[in-house]
């Protein structure tokens, strides 16, 4: 175990009405999605300091990213996501012992734990200093991941609801732009 500033509660999340999430597939019928950003996959890894994945002082090999024990992020439980798939294309395989419901959880339990947590870095970008994560720079390029966001139909109507939406993909846009100096 290492030692981090992780919060004390890390199973904790908030429901929202609106939600930003990245999904393969459109919402159903009863559901609008917009597209309102993507967010930049030049991913990374991130893992606590005591990982084997951070021993090595050389860049991060795909075998060696491929060999550390991970951890995804999905609501549903899934221990495969797209990262999988590029792997596979490459002749390799992850071990993947968990999943998390959300990011701010993942990251938590990678800085509790060995498990190394791949997101976009945009999703990082607050916490990663915080929890005291050490960045792995993803040894394979990912495709940008298209942003939604989700609601019900009968809130197409609503002016407080389109206000709420507006605001919440302005926001995601903002927090999801590349840094200034990869524009």
């Amino acid at each position: 175990m290492s030692s981090c500033a992780c919060p004390p509660n890390p199973a904790r999340t908030h429901p929202s009405c609106v939600g930003a999430r990245s999904i393969s597939n459109p919402a159903p019928p009863r559901r609008r999605s917009p597209t309102s950003a993507t967010a930049s996959s030049a991913g990374t890894g991130w893992s606590s300091p005591s990982a084997p994945a951070t021993r090595s002082p050389k860049a991060l090999s795909l075998e060696r990213y491929a060999a550390a024990e991970h951890l995804t992020v999905s609501r549903r439980g899934r221990l495969r996501d797209r990262i999988d798939d590029a792997l596979a294309t490459r002749g390799h395989e992850r071990r993947v012992v968990a999943a998390g419901p959300t990011a701010a959880f993942a990251l938590q339990l990678a800085c509790a734990t060995d498990l190394v947590v791949t997101l976009p870095d945009a999703v990082t970008r607050a916490a990663r200093q915080r929890l005291g994560l050490v960045a792995l720079t993803l040894p394979l390029q990912m495709p940008d991941v298209p942003l939604y966001l989700l609601w019900h139909q009968r809130y197409d109507d609503d002016r407080a609801h389109t206000w709420l939406r507006e605001t919440a993909a302005e926001t995601v846009r903002t927090l999801f732009a590349p840094p200034a100096a990869d524009r």
